[in-house]
């Protein structure tokens, strides 16, 4: 007969982590909530992975969004500054329709 896997905690494992391998049981588990829309109830799917590897990538793919948005950021500020500029410079120009 062959023996069972067991978890860090020391729980029959009921899988195998995709991301790092490990077993895991039921409570150490990555889930996520589905939930179609504000009306439907929330759906909970087990994924196949632990719970520190589920929050590691949940934690790299927000560093990532933080990361874009102070990127888009970045980029506004410079067309805001490009606009200013050419405006600072019609004005040094005396073009007409423009006032400060």
């Amino acid at each position: 007969m062959a023996e069972a896997a067991l978890c860090w905690c020391g729980v029959i494992a009921v899988g195998r982590c995709t991301d790092c391998g490990r077993a895991f049981c039921t409570s150490h588990q990555a889930a996520e909530n589905q939930a179609i829309g504000w009306h439907s109830p929330p759906s909970w799917v087990l994924l196949p992975m632990c719970i520190d590897c589920r929050a590691r990538q949940r934690a790299q793919a927000d560093q990532a969004q933080r990361a874009a948005v102070v990127a888009q950021q970045a980029v506004r500020a410079a067309r805001a500054d490009a606009a200013r500029l050419f405006v600072e410079a019609m004005l040094a120009a005396g073009s007409p329709g423009i006032s400060s």
